[in-house]
């Protein structure tokens, strides 16, 4: 029937159309304006995140700045071919931000359930001393991430947006470069 209906030919023809024009998603202006714009303002807010639950670490602070994190974490990621080297030791760090909150947001959880538990859990002394380790553990968590935050979060804003716009002027001159030899 596909055959009769001629689909294999349909979908040949449609996959060669879309991959010509997924070659024209590289022919945009080489401007860094429109990508440093976003990417400064993601690092604005992670870094506002990060101040705000490094001066009242709630836990909704602190997943508020496990989100911004994250928002940050996928635009480094897609900016990785400007400088690999670097990006990759970037990307690493703010994804082990994100990380650790997500720990501290497992353990969040976990505490919830400890209090709400019943008998299942134990009797009070036992639950106690899981809240108490839980507890333990959170606070070597947020240490470790706090940390990592005041090391990735020193650039202000400006800075850190000045310093990808001169990795992205050094990428361009590599493509043209490249492009110019083939």
């Amino acid at each position: 029937m596909l055959d009769e209906q001629n689909a294999f030919a349909v979908v040949a023809e449609t996959i060669r159309i879309e991959r010509d024009g997924v070659k024209g998603w590289m022919k945009v202006p080489n401007k860094w304006r429109s990508v440093g714009l976003g990417l400064k303002e993601t690092y604005r807010r992670a870094k506002d995140s990060f101040e705000v639950a490094q001066a009242d670490p709630t836990d909704e602070k602190l997943h508020e700045w496990r989100k911004q994190a994250k928002y940050l974490f996928y635009q480094l990621e897609i900016l990785r071919p400007l400088w690999t080297e670097r990006m990759d030791e970037m990307v690493h760090e703010v994804d082990q931000v994100g990380e650790l909150l997500g720990d501290d947001h497992d353990l969040v959880v976990l505490r919830q359930m400890v209090n709400d538990g019943s008998e299942k859990l134990g009797d009070d002394g036992d639950r106690e001393t899981l809240l108490a380790l839980i507890d333990q553990r959170r606070g070597e968590v947020q240490q470790e991430v706090m940390l990592l935050g005041e090391r990735f979060f020193q650039d202000t804003v400006r800075d850190f947006a000045r310093r990808f716009s001169g990795y992205w002027k050094t990428w361009r001159v590599r493509v043209q470069q490249v492009e110019a030899l083939g």
